[in-house]
């Protein structure tokens, strides 16, 4: 059984926080002293003081952490499903940040900055392109070339 910070150990901390939509989140991250596997810690959260998710996992892989939600294998196809996951995307991004931010806390590190996911890129944009002024007819919004 791998050494991890367990919910009596005081070690274990806990982080209030609220996501741009006032979701009230409540981390509690329990790292593995000594990882034997990809899993470096273990983590609950609590939602807005309404549901608990317990048994997410810290997963270091080759593009580095991320939150792995809580998981149940089906006996005959033998592959494995979320047991307990937020249905809206932004609420899995904010869940993710504050249990991967509370883990480098722990760790003494800097929180990690959160890259903007394709959905972001693509609003921001848009935004840019309606304020600026539209292209000339004909023009491709490059000097063209001769050949």
């Amino acid at each position: 059984m791998a050494d991890v910070k367990g919910a009596n150990n005081p070690d274990a901390t806990s982080v209030k926080t609220n996501d741009a939509s006032g979701v009230k989140l409540d981390v509690r991250v329990y790292p593995i002293n000594e990882p034997k596997s990809t899993t470096m810690a273990f983590a609950s959260v609590s939602i807005a003081d309404l549901v608990a998710i317990r048994g997410m996992r810290i997963v270091d892989s080759q593009k580095g952490l991320f939150v792995s939600m809580p998981q149940s294998q089906d006996p005959k196809t033998k592959e494995f499903h979320d047991t307990a996951f937020p249905i809206a995307k932004g609420l899995r991004q904010e869940i993710s940040k504050a249990v991967l931010d509370e883990y480098a806390l722990q760790k003494g590190e800097k929180p990690l900055e959160r890259k903007p996911g394709l959905d972001e890129k693509l609003k921001s944009g848009a935004a840019k392109a309606a304020v600026q002024p539209p292209l000339a007819a004909g023009s491709r919004g490059h000097d063209a070339v001769a050949v």
